[in-house]
C-alpha cells in the first residue's frame, strides 16, 4: 500500500533528472522534503527538487521547467497520471487530486542560493540533510552549517514574520520575475483560507518546534513530529508543553486525517503558540553568556606567508574603532599582535594571557609562502589533497589546535560572566567556526577570517552555540562558492 522503497525512490529521481543532469552549468540537483523522509508515497504532497546552476535567466529557467514538464508521471511507479510544476518559493500546496503529482521545482543560481541560505537558514539546513543529490552537495556550494538563536528572530521564517502573516491572514511566498538577461524575486501574498490556512498553521508549529530541537541539540538529524513527543517537553520545557500539547496533538491528528474536522480553535491558538515560543527565544537570549572572538589586527607579515608562533610582528596602524565593547573579562594570545589589538576592540585595560589561544605552530614552514611550501614539503600538499590533516614539520596540525580550542572553551564555560572577549588568531578561529558549523575538516582552509571582525558565540545550558549574523557568514564562507 503506497510503499516508497529506497529502490523506487532512486528510480523516480533518475527518471526526473535524466535530462537535467546533462546540463553542464548545473552544480547541484538535490531532492528534499517529505519525498526523502516518508516511506509511503500516498502521504507525499509533492516532490521537492532543488536546482543550483552557475547562471540563471528567463531562457534557462523555462528550459528547466520544460524538461521537468515532459516527465511522464505514469512511469514513476506511484500510480499518478497527472503532473503539475510549482516553481514558487514558499510553503504553498499545489496538489488538487490523488491522481496528481506536484514537482516543486526551486531553481537558484549560486548567488541566489547564498542569499537563500542567509535569509532562510531553517529551510536550507533541512535540505542539507538530504543524501539524495547528484553532481554536488548544497553545503559545498555554501554551507548553512548549523542553526543559531538569532535565526529565530532574523530569518524569513522567524517568529516575527510568522506573526505578521497570521495577523494579516496571509501567507507570504516568492516568485521570479525576469527583465532582459537578469532576474529578480517578487514577494507575494495569498489569503489564508481553507486548506492553505490549516497547512500553514501546521507548517509553523512543526517547523518552530523541530528547528528549536535541532538548535539546542546542534545536529541535523531527522526529528519526527509526533504526538506526545518527549523532546518537546525536554527541550522547550514543561510549562510550554503543558499549555500547548493538546492542541499540538489535535493538529497532528487533523494532518493525519484521524480527526476529519479542522479544529476552528487553531486560528486563535496559533498566535498564542507563536508568542509562547517567542518568550522562550527571548529568555534564551537574555540568560545566555556571550563570548566575542576576534582575529588580531593586521600586521605587515599578513602578506601570504605562513605566520605562526615564531615570527612575532607588531600590528599596523589602522583607523580608530568607535564600536569598542566592555567585557567582564578578556583573554588573549601571548603574541604581540594580539596584545596590541586590545585597545582597538575594547576599553578593558586588564587581560588574561592564555597559550591555548596561540596561532598554529607552522614549524619549519613558518615564513614560507604557498609556492615555497609546495617546493620544500610537497608531501603536505599531497595529504591535503587526500583530505588528510598532516602536522607541519616540527609543528602542529588542525587537530592539535582543536584540542587547544576545546581546552580553552571548557575552561571559560566554568567562569561566571555575561560578556567575555577573546583575541586570537586565524587558524584557531577557523577551527572554532569549522567545527561549530559542521564543515568537513578538509574544507576548513576555505574559511575566511577577517581581522577584527567580531564573532559572537553564546553559552546556553553549558553548550557553546555560534550566534553570528548571517551577513557576516557570507564573508566567512565567501571562498566556498569559488
Amino acid at each position: 500500500m503506497g510503499n516508497l522503497s529506497n529502490k523506487l525512490r532512486e528510480t523516480i529521481i533518475n527518471k526526473i533528472i535524466i535530462k537535467l543532469k546533462k546540463k553542464k552549468e548545473i552544480k547541484s540537483l538535490t531532492f528534499v522534503g517529505s519525498f526523502i523522509d516518508k516511506k509511503n508515497y500516498e502521504k507525499i504532497n509533492d516532490i521537492d527538487l532543488i536546482v543550483v546552476t552557475s547562471r540563471l535567466n528567463k531562457k534557462i529557467f523555462n528550459t528547466y521547467k520544460d524538461i521537468i514538464s515532459k516527465v511522464n508521471p505514469s512511469k514513476l511507479g506511484i500510480n499518478r497520471s497527472k503532473l503539475k510544476i510549482n516553481s514558487s518559493f514558499g510553503p504553498l500546496k499545489f496538489n488538487n487530486s490523488k491522481n496528481e503529482i506536484v514537482i516543486h521545482l526551486m531553481i537558484y543560481d549560486i548567488e541566489g542560493h547564498i542569499d537563500h541560505v542567509i535569509k532562510s537558514p531553517f529551510t536550507v539546513f533541512d535540505w542539507e540533510r538530504s543524501n539524495h543529490y547528484k553532481i554536488g552537495r548544497l553545503k559545498d556550494i555554501f554551507p548553512t552549517g548549523t542553526l543559531q538563536l538569532r535565526d529565530f528572530i532574523e530569518s524569513r521564517r522567524g517568529v516575527e514574520n510568522y506573526l505578521n502573516d497570521l495577523r494579516n491572514k496571509k501567507i507570504s511566498f516568492r516568485e521570479y520575475g525576469f527583465a532582459g538577461k537578469t532576474y529578480f524575486t517578487k514577494k507575494l501574498n495569498q489569503n489564508l483560507v481553507d486548506r492553505d490556512k490549516f497547512e500553514y498553521i501546521y507548517h509553523i508549529v512543526r517547523n518552530l518546534i523541530l528547528n528549536y530541537i535541532k538548535f539546542r541539540k546542534q545536529n541535523n538529524k531527522l526529528v519526527i513530529f509526533s504526538k506526545f513527543n518527549k523532546e518537546i517537553k525536554d527541550v522547550l520545557g514543561i510549562k510550554f508543553f503543558d499549555k500547548n500539547i493538546k492542541k499540538i496533538n489535535s493538529l497532528i491528528d487533523c494532518k493525519n486525517k484521524i480527526n476529519k474536522k479542522k479544529n476552528p480553535y487553531f486560528d486563535k491558538w496559533i498566535v498564542s503558540f507563536v508568542k509562547d515560543f517567542q518568550k522562550i527565544i527571548n529568555k534564551d537570549h537574555k540568560n545566555s553568556k556571550k563570548i566575542i572572538f576576534y582575529r588580531h589586527a593586521k600586521t605587515n607579515l599578513n602578506n601570504g606567508i605562513f605566520l605562526g608562533q615564531k615570527l612575532n610582528p607588531t600590528i599596523l596602524i589602522s583607523k580608530k574603532n568607535n564600536q569598542k565593547l566592555t567585557f567582564d573579562k578578556i583573554f588573549i594570545s601571548p603574541l604581540k599582535r594580539s596584545i596590541q589589538t586590545i585597545g582597538m576592540v575594547t576599553r578593558n585595560k586588564k587581560y588574561i594571557i592564555d597559550k591555548n589561544l596561540l596561532e598554529i605552530d607552522y614549524g619549519k614552514v613558518e615564513g614560507l609562502n604557498f609556492k615555497e611550501l609546495k617546493k620544500k614539503f610537497p608531501k603536505i600538499i599531497e595529504m591535503w589533497q587526500e583530505g588528510k590533516d598532516p602536522s607541519f614539520p616540527e609543528g602542529e596540525s588542525h587537530h592539535d589546535i582543536n584540542l587547544r580550542k576545546k581546552k580553552f572553551i571548557n575552561k571559560i564555560k566554568k567562569i561566571k560572566f555575561k560578556r567575555l572577549g577573546v583575541i586570537t588568531h586565524n587558524v584557531f578561529i577557523r577551527c572554532l567556526i569549522g567545527e561549530s558549523f559542521n564543515i568537513d575538516k578538509k574544507n576548513w582552509f576555505k574559511i575566511n577570517i577577517p581581522h577584527l571582525l567580531p564573532l559572537e558565540f553564546i553559552v546556553i545550558n553549558n553548550r557553546l552555540h555560534p550566534n553570528i549574523p548571517r551577513s557576516n557568514l557570507k564573508i566567512l564562507f565567501s571562498n566556498f562558492s569559488q
